[in-house]
């Protein structure tokens, strides 16, 4: 899952954590994603690719 399906999940489910599974059949959970943190790590890779078509990096 990218950051804009795990977006969309958080909006339709109105959570702002979600439980990362193994697979989609054994469903055993293996984590915990943050909304913040997923918006804060594509903020990060945002900034980064900004850099690098500015010649920054």
């Amino acid at each position: 899952m990218n950051a804009k399906q795990a977006s969309a999940i958080f909006d339709d489910a109105e959570s702002e954590e979600l439980a990362v599974i193994n697979n989609n059949i054994e469903r055993r959970v293996i984590g915990l994603l943050t909304e913040s943190h997923t918006l804060r790590r594509y903020s990060e890779e945002l900034e980064k690719r900004r850099r690098e078509l500015s010649g920054e990096v």
